[in-house]
């Protein structure tokens, strides 16, 4: 029985609330368990209505996972505002979107949370080759370098336009289109274009990589355009350079549940 866990003394918790209605009715009266540090709420189609008392009476929480597709209304306009309000020990955060979109706004307030440590943003579809969400690295870098604390930084299920108008950005990773495809390109084999790709690809998130490590501080990891990187101080006790740290891209799956949630295996 489930309120026979929802006792003082529990620190890690990963339930879907939805499941059947007990468990709903549970998790809307149990109130404060103080020693509660890590919430993985893992509930398919959370509506856009659904109680937030558990989260509300808990604010003691350090770690915080909705890994499953949450409406976008209900993270901007209530769940946010709460974290905000009353979540002061908060250090680490997992948020996926429903759609392919993260609002500004919503970046906006995620940027106010002073006390992250550790930060994952998703949306679109999180299973197969369809990437949707085509991120917008220079709106979240416009707001997350406030956040003073943040040493790792994730970006997971993000896609990206190529030079080519004809190309959908969902097929960005399915395609490995070149962003300057000559003639000579089309006739070459489909594994030298590929390796051509991964090259550019890699530079391209580099880029982007270098200029994160410029304007957060205390940044030391980063996994976005399905690759790891890290950021090193260098000599001059000034200057931070960005590394690839994968071999090649990949899902980065253990890593994140490990690092976002609390089961370490």
């Amino acid at each position: 029985m489930l309120d026979a866990l929802l006792q003082d003394g529990l620190r890690n918790l990963d339930v879907d609330t939805k499941s059947n209605s007990i468990y709903a009715d549970i998790f809307e009266t149990r109130g404060c368990i103080p020693s509660l540090e890590t919430f993985v709420w893992s509930s398919p189609r959370l509506p856009e209505a659904l109680s937030l008392n558990f989260l509300r009476a808990n604010p003691q929480l350090t770690k915080l996972r909705l890994w499953l597709a949450v409406p976008g209304v209900l993270l901007e306009t209530r769940l946010l505002p709460l974290l905000l309000s009353s979540f002061s020990n908060l250090n680490s955060l997992h948020l996926t979107w429903k759609g392919n979109n993260i609002p500004d706004s919503a970046i906006e307030q995620i940027g106010s949370l002073k006390s992250l440590e550790q930060l994952h943003l998703s949306a679109g579809d999180q299973v197969g080759w369809r990437h949707e969400w085509m991120i917008n690295h220079d709106s979240m870098r416009n707001h997350l370098y406030k956040l003073p604390l943040l040493k790792r930084l994730a970006f997971s299920r993000d896609t990206y336009k190529t030079g080519l108008s004809w190309v959908n950005v969902d097929m960005y990773y399915e395609n490995k289109t070149l962003n300057n495809e000559r003639p000579e390109d089309l006739e070459a084999p489909r594994e030298v274009n590929d390796k051509i790709w991964e090259r550019e690809h890699r530079e391209r998130m580099m880029s982007e990589a270098k200029k994160y490590a410029v304007v957060i501080p205390n940044l030391s990891w980063m996994y976005f355009g399905q690759l790891s990187m890290g950021v090193l101080d260098m000599d001059d006790g000034v200057r931070r350079e960005a590394i690839i740290l994968s071999k090649s891209r990949s899902g980065c799956l253990a890593r994140l549940n490990t690092m976002f949630g609390w089961k370490t295996h």
